[in-house]
């Protein structure tokens, strides 16, 4: 019989010089020898902070780990950390998307102050990702401002932002 030590938990045991020939007598008992299959690398989420073990093998595949795919969509994939981002090169929808997402709503539409609003206007005509080109207005402001209503597009200043002392008749 040979003595050796335990690669998992380092106790000392004895066994037999042919076991080792064939690759065994490296840990103490079978409980041991799964323990060290189960080895797990800690990583913690870089959005939440939750504490993460992952297999060896999975640690090597990328080098950032999430704790669920929420956390990795939020994280990775919004804003100028997306891989899909454009800029300002981003299409109509895209820009309404990111405006509804990034604009605040106010109680009453900008023009009429009495309607709720329920669309964003583009004021200037530029379909660039500025926030103080848009506007939130209802319907019918929307319309009217659309149809270059020359009262409403008076009370834009020269900045793109609502003269808010001039309102609509």
């Amino acid at each position: 019989m040979v003595r050796r030590i335990c690669k998992q938990c380092g106790k000392e045991f004895w066994i037999a010089p042919s076991l080792i020939k064939r690759g065994g007598g490296k840990y103490c008992s079978k409980e041991c020898h799964t323990n060290s299959m189960d080895k797990k690398i800690k990583f913690i989420c870089p959005k939440c902070g939750k504490i993460i073990l992952l297999k060896p093998s999975n640690a090597k595949r990328y080098p950032v780990h999430f704790c669920s795919k929420s956390c990795r969509n939020t994280y990775k994939y919004s804003g100028e950390n997306s891989p899909f981002w454009k800029g300002d090169l981003v299409g109509y929808s895209g820009l309404h998307l990111w405006l509804t997402q990034n604009k605040s709503k106010p109680k009453v539409c900008k023009f009429c102050k009495v309607k709720k609003p329920q669309c964003l206007a583009n004021l200037r005509g530029n379909y660039v990702r500025d926030i103080n080109e848009f506007a939130w207005l209802c319907w019918k402001c929307h319309n009217d401002f659309d149809r270059n209503n020359p009262k409403l597009k008076s009370q834009i200043t020269a900045g793109g932002e609502m003269n808010d002392n001039i309102t609509k008749n």
